[in-house]
């Protein structure tokens, strides 16, 4: 219900983007100043936004938490992971969209003292996520529970161990945080851009971290085998062909909407620039939905 409704929130979010399209002004006005009106939920809408995603993303991590059958699951300590994690991860997949958006569109969309300060939040959420995962991790070896002891073993030193200390740890949040929390670093664009995409990373290899461990290790039914044999599980081309596929698709969507709608807003001075190079090129200028000046 949660994802329904923050995902109906994003489509009226993202309307009145969509109204400001010099083209939909020029074909259906009213439909274009039906949907311009949407500024006028905007306050009422980021305040929606922020409870629904709250909750999804901590109900995500509470699914584990209900189930108790299976070794790493069952556990009330996912929920605030999973919540944390969100909230270092969220805003540095902005960054990264902000940063890629402006190299395609070859100017600043953002100014870049923004992205810093937004940075250093990255940094500082990544920092408390990391001390409540470890916390939560190597706090499992002071419990009774069985195979809770034989599935931190295979996340650590396991065939898991790869994607929870590289992948997890190092990239997705020591490398980000040293790359945020250090002021000279943090000015550097690609130093920006780095810890961002690594901490992004790190997100994707916790909940693969999350669903694996218990996915490998199953709880044995024979007396006194806490856990019964290893899995073995790889991928296919087709599914890695699918999922690739998927990434291309969005990317795709991503880029496109950047050149049909006026996403970012252009300043004075930019769009003077660009009315000449539009002109030459013979496209069709979008008037910006918020100048600034």
């Amino acid at each position: 219900m949660c994802v329904v409704l923050y995902t109906g929130v994003l489509f009226l979010e993202f309307a009145p983007v969509v109204g400001h399209a010099a083209w939909l002004e020029n074909r259906l006005p009213f439909l274009a100043r039906l949907l311009q009106r949407g500024h006028l939920l905007s306050p009422v809408l980021a305040v929606a936004g922020l409870a629904l995603s709250l909750l999804h993303q901590s109900s995500l991590g509470a699914t584990y938490a209900v189930l108790p059958f299976r070794p790493l699951w069952g556990n009330p300590g996912t929920a605030v992971q999973f919540l944390s994690h969100a909230v270092a991860a969220g805003p540095a997949l902005t960054i990264l969209a902000t940063l890629a958006a402006g190299r395609a569109l070859r100017r600043e969309v953002v100014p870049h003292s923004t992205l810093l300060r937004l940075g250093r939040f990255v940094g500082i959420a990544i920092v408390i996520y990391l001390y409540v995962r470890l916390w939560d991790m190597f706090a499992m070896s002071y419990t009774h529970v069985p195979g809770r002891a034989e599935g931190l073993a295979l996340v650590t030193a396991g065939p898991l161990a790869l994607s929870f200390w590289v992948g997890e740890i190092v990239i997705g949040a020591l490398l980000p945080a040293l790359l945020l929390l250090t002021p000279r670093l943090r000015e550097r664009t690609w130093a920006l851009f780095l810890a961002c995409a690594g901490a992004v990373f790190g997100l994707i290899m916790a909940r693969w971290d999350v669903n694996l461990s218990t996915q490998l290790l199953r709880v044995g039914w024979i007396p006194g085998q806490p856990v019964g044999p290893l899995a073995a599980y790889r991928p296919t081309w087709v599914e890695w062909v699918t999922t690739l596929a998927i990434v291309a698709y969005g990317l795709l969507g991503f880029t496109w909407s950047l050149h049909l709608f006026p996403v970012f807003a252009l300043s004075g001075d930019d769009e003077r620039r660009a009315m000449p190079r539009r002109a030459a090129a013979g496209t069709i200028e979008q008037r910006p939905f918020a100048e600034t000046s």
